[in-house]
């Protein structure tokens, strides 16, 4: 079987670990970087030097015939970029969120099924190990309905991050993983926003998102002097404390209410997340961080009243 081809388009940090992680995955090769700064493909010779460099889309593919690109571009040009390269017939893997708005990320959507291809979205937090721990009904107890979720992710400002607000950037990790805990769209999404130290774009957000039976509270910042990246999960039956910084799952339920930590085999999740989707396009099987999904979550970031 012939190897998946893949271009990474965008070299900033995160472009860089999906250079690294692309050359070390079985059944996967990179064939071509592009990015339209010198600089960066300059320094990405470090850690792929034989690797064909481009500065333009189209020279890239006129060189190389590519299966999957991983766009690792600023949010306001995924549209441009992934549509681009759907247009191309190429699958594409783009970083969250899906796009700037739901009318592009709409757009992307038909583009894909125009073209045939597939569109994944770079939702990497369900990629981590502790969240797949939970999610595993052989590693984890059964907390039953789920009633309440809180989240909570902050850290210091990227300075990589010019053009999104806190909202799109960080809490869409946790909204997503919020869709594939409850498959029902919320009846209210009330959001508070705060702007401390940027101007035109919040760094502090706190949303309560109503559900038929449930309630969730996403909090994150861009205004903290350290890294936070918790969940709590509470179910009519027990609950758990997932800590994604450092991998670890801790679970209480009514028959075992002591806290239990959970056996889980720390992983790249950007690694496992680029070899699920290798494995859905040779198999063809539904995701959860296609393109609809990715919609989904992105729709979360927005007010909504149902009432």
């Amino acid at each position: 079987m012939s190897k998946i081809k893949i271009a990474v388009v965008g070299l900033g940090n995160m472009g860089k670990h999906h250079v690294k992680h692309s050359q070390s995955l079985f059944g996967a090769e990179l064939v071509a970087v592009c990015d339209t700064d010198p600089k960066r493909l300059e320094a990405i010779k470090d850690i792929a030097p034989s690797t064909p460099q481009f500065t333009d889309i189209d020279a890239m593919l006129a060189h190389s015939h590519i299966d999957l690109a991983c766009v690792v571009v600023p949010t306001s040009l995924h549209g441009k970029i992934a549509g681009k390269l759907l247009s191309k017939g190429v699958h594409v893997l783009v970083e969250k969120p899906i796009a700037s708005t739901l009318q592009e990320a709409e757009t992307l959507i038909a583009l894909a099924k125009d073209n045939k291809k597939r569109l994944f979205v770079g939702h990497v937090e369900y990629f981590n190990p502790a969240i797949q721990a939970f999610f595993n009904p052989m590693t984890t107890h059964d907390v039953g309905h789920i009633r309440h979720i809180c989240a909570r992710r902050w850290s210091p400002m990227p300075q990589q991050i010019t053009d999104a607000n806190v909202i799109i950037d960080l809490c869409i990790h946790d909204l997503h993983i919020l869709t594939q805990l409850i498959s029902e769209n919320p009846i209210k999404t009330t959001w508070y926003e705060k702007s401390h130290i940027l101007e035109a774009r919040a760094d502090a957000a706190t949303g309560i998102l109503e559900f038929s039976q449930a309630t969730a509270s996403i909090d994150a910042n861009w205004i903290s002097s350290a890294k936070v990246r918790e969940m709590e999960i509470i179910g009519t039956m027990g609950m758990a404390k997932v800590d994604l910084l450092h991998q670890r799952v801790l679970v209480s339920s009514d028959t075992a209410p002591e806290w239990q930590e959970l056996p889980i085999k720390k992983a790249w999740p950007l690694e496992t997340e680029l070899a699920h989707v290798m494995t859905s396009l040779l198999e063809g099987t539904s995701s959860p961080i296609d393109a609809e999904q990715g919609l989904r979550a992105l729709a979360l970031c927005y007010p909504i009243n149902r009432t």
